[in-house]
């Protein structure tokens, strides 16, 4: 090196470091007529993953043929931006990749799935990895022959009777009596055919109410058979159409007089009807093939007493 008087240059001298134990160092720069040193350190080969693994959610149970979905999240430990390719395996088979791009320190959550069509039911292992670290979880593949989350349906309350284009209100239960989460459409119908329908999502365990409703507008004066139904379920109940009225009844004896009927039905088909006309108290036991609840009140004028039940009173 050569220097002008009062002149000085900085320069960079470099020592190869291969074959050197980690530890503690002293660095020594040289002239002819002085020295400069310094400690350096040469420290331990990174031992710990560069990219490392975690498993979040993964949705298992699932039935055969439905794709398995396991979200991973990847951190990149080193200083220095990394792209690395990670993978999910089942029971080693490779069904996933996804390449990613980290900076120093950063971390990302993937998804990675796979298809399990052809699997038998069974626990089966789910390994992701980077290119030096790994994780795995097992999952459960059911047997889809098996029990299947049900949606049982109820019919709380109707607003029954209404009169023509008045709407008709049905209020349902809808429970989940499954041990996992499902999704289902509810359907009201009356006489067989659909007029409302929503949808739930419910919890294993969770219940929840919904109002259903019915048009009247072109329906007749008379009684209808309204039908709730889920995917497993269903449940029935009798309503009415009652007359379009004028005024409001005064209670009243006659042909005008009204009469209230309640039917109950229990598992075994077998129902008991009561009717309570003024001072007149008439039962019998009567059959229905349709499974339903029915309340409802009718114009006594519209109901045959002498065919349907057995007179109690006494004269």
């Amino acid at each position: 090196m050569t220097l002008g008087p009062g002149e000085s240059e900085s320069i960079t001298l470099t020592a190869d470091t291969s074959g050197l134990d980690p530890g503690e160092y002293t660095a020594i720069v040289s002239s002819e007529d002085g020295s400069a040193q310094e400690t350096v350190t040469i420290g331990d080969e990174q031992t710990g993953p560069t990219f490392e693994v975690s498993i979040g959610d993964i949705n298992t149970p699932i039935q055969p043929g439905e794709p398995i979905e396991v979200d991973a999240t990847i951190e990149n430990t080193t200083d220095e931006e990394l792209t690395q390719t990670i993978s999910l395996e089942l029971d080693g088979e490779i069904l996933d990749t996804v390449e990613v791009t980290l900076g120093p320190g950063e971390s990302e959550t993937i998804t990675l799935t796979g298809d399990t069509t052809g699997l038998d039911p069974g626990e089966y292992t789910v390994t992701v990895s980077s290119e030096d670290d790994s994780v795995q979880e097992t999952i459960t593949i059911g047997d889809e022959t098996g029990e299947q989350p049900t949606v049982t349906v109820s019919i709380g309350e109707t607003n029954s009777p209404v009169e023509p284009g008045e709407p008709l209100e049905v209020v349902s239960t809808i429970e989940n009596t499954g041990d996992t989460e499902t999704t289902q459409e509810i359907t009201l119908s009356l006489n067989g055919s659909p007029v409302d329908e929503t949808t739930v999502t419910l919890g294993p365990g969770e219940s929840d109410t919904a109002t259903l409703t019915a048009s009247t507008d072109s329906l007749e004066p008379g009684t209808y058979l309204v039908t709730v139904a889920s995917a497993g379920d269903s449940t029935q109940a009798i309503v009415t159409v009652a007359e379009e009225s004028d005024e409001p009844g005064d209670g009243g004896d006659g042909g005008d007089s009204e009469s209230n009927q309640t039917v109950i039905q229990d598992n075994s088909n077998s129902q008991v009807a009561e009717s309570t006309d003024g001072d007149i108290t008439q039962s019998q036991a009567v059959s229905q093939s349709n499974e339903a609840n029915v309340s409802g009140s009718t114009a006594a004028s519209d109901i045959d007493f002498d065919s349907l039940f057995e007179d109690t009173t006494d004269d």
